[in-house]
C-alpha cells in the first residue's frame, strides 16, 4: 500500500469522524447511499455531475453543502434542506433562485460566475452574512437593503453601478467592487464597522464619503479616475493599507 493511499484512508477516516464528506469531482452519479450518513454536516459534491440530489433531504444535520461546477441548472431538489447554513453554487447556470426561500438558516451564499440576475429571494434570508455575487450580470441591489447582518458583500465584475441598497448595512466589514460602474461613495458614509473597501476600475473618482470610516484598514482603487489620496483630503480616515493609482 502506498503513502498516497494511506494518506486517502487516513482522510476519509477523519472526514467520517467529523462529519464532513469530500467527494468533489467523484464520476459517481447516484447519492442513495448518502441517505444512511445522517451523521453528515458537510458535503463536497464540486465538480460532480449528479442529477438526483433528493438522498440529502434525509441528512437532518447537514449545514454545509458545496456545489460549485455540479452542472445545476435548478435548485428545487434543495428546497428541504432547511438546515443549511453555508451553500456554494458557483459555476452553475442557475437563474432562479426561489428554492431557496425556505433555507432561512442561511449565513453564507457563493453565486460567483453563475447565470443569477435577480436576487429577490435573498431579501426573505435575513441571516446573510457572507454574500459573493462575482462575475454575474446582477446589477439591482434593492433585494439587499434589508439584510443588515451582512459582513461580506463581493460584487467584482457585476453590472452593479449604484450601491445606495447598501446604506442601512452598517455591520458590513468587507465590501468589494471591482470592474463595476460605481461612481458615487456617498452611500457608504455610514458603514462604520467597514475594514476593507476594493474599487479597483470603476468611476470612482472621490474618496471624500470615507472620511468618517475609522475602521477602514484596506482601501484599493487601482485604475479609477483617483488622482491623489492623503490625510487631509481624505478626512482623518486614512488607511493603514491603501493600493491606489
Amino acid at each position: 500500500m502506498s503513502t498516497d493511499d494511506l494518506i486517502t484512508m487516513e482522510d476519509l477516516v477523519a472526514s467520517q469522524l467529523s462529519g464532513w464528506l469530500d467527494l468533489s469531482d467523484d464520476p459517481a452519479t447516484d447519492l442513495s447511499f448518502l441517505a444512511e450518513r445522517v451523521e453528515l454536516t458537510s458535503i463536497d459534491l464540486s465538480g460532480t455531475q449528479a442529477t438526483d440530489l433528493s438522498p440529502l433531504a434525509r441528512l437532518p444535520h447537514l449545514q454545509g453543502l458545496c456545489l460549485a461546477k455540479a452542472g445545476l441548472h435548478d435548485l428545487h431538489s434543495l428546497a428541504e434542506l432547511s438546515g443549511l447554513r453555508s451553500l456554494d453554487l458557483s459555476d452553475n447556470e442557475v437563474t432562479d433562485l426561489s428554492p431557496l426561500v425556505a433555507l432561512e438558516d442561511l449565513r453564507s451564499i457563493r453565486l460567483e460566475r453563475t447565470a443569477v440576475v435577480d436576487l429577490t429571494t435573498l431579501a426573505r434570508l435575513p441571516k446573510l452574512q457572507w454574500l459573493h455575487l462575482g462575475d454575474t450580470s446582477v446589477r439591482d441591489l434593492s433585494p439587499l437593503a434589508g439584510l443588515t447582518n451582512l459582513q461580506t458583500l463581493d460584487l467584482t465584475n457585476t453590472h452593479v453601478s449604484d450601491v445606495s441598497a447598501l446604506a442601512g448595512l452598517r455591520n458590513l466589514q468587507s465590501l468589494e467592487m471591482p470592474g463595476t460602474s460605481v461612481s458615487d461613495l456617498n452611500p457608504l458614509r455610514e458603514l462604520l464597522h467597514l475594514e476593507t473597501l476594493r474599487i479597483g476600475e470603476t468611476l470612482v473618482s472621490d474618496l471624500s464619503p470615507l472620511e468618517g470610516l475609522i475602521n477602514l484598514e484596506v482601501l484599493s482603487a487601482q485604475n479609477t479616475p483617483v488622482c491623489d489620496i492623503t490625510p487631509s483630503e481624505y478626512g482623518g480616515a486614512y488607511p493603514r493599507k491603501y493600493q491606489g493609482v
